[in-house]
C-alpha cells in the first residue's frame, strides 16, 4: 500500500511559500519511488508557482521552482 499526498496551498508572501516548500522537501527524505527503474516509475516533486489570479487583468501562472525526487 502506498499513500499519496497532494496539496494546493496559496500564500500572500513569498517567504511563507518558501518555508512550506522547505518543509515539504524535508519530508521527501522519507518518501519512496514507485516502480523504481521501470518505465512506469513515479517519483516525487514539489513545485512553487507564481499565480496572478488576484491581479486585474489576470495573467498565466509561472512555474518558479521545481524540485523532484529521484
Amino acid at each position: 500500500m502506498i499513500y499519496q499526498v497532494r496539496a494546493n496551498v496559496y500564500f500572500e508572501r513569498e517567504t511563507d511559500a518558501n518555508k512550506y516548500v522547505a518543509a515539504t522537501l524535508s519530508a521527501i527524505n522519507t518518501a519512496v519511488v514507485v516502480h523504481p527503474d521501470e518505465p512506469n516509475q513515479q517519483g516525487c516533486s514539489v513545485e512553487l508557482i507564481k499565480c496572478y489570479h488576484d491581479q486585474t487583468p489576470t495573467r498565466p501562472c509561472i512555474p518558479w521552482s521545481v524540485q523532484t525526487f529521484p
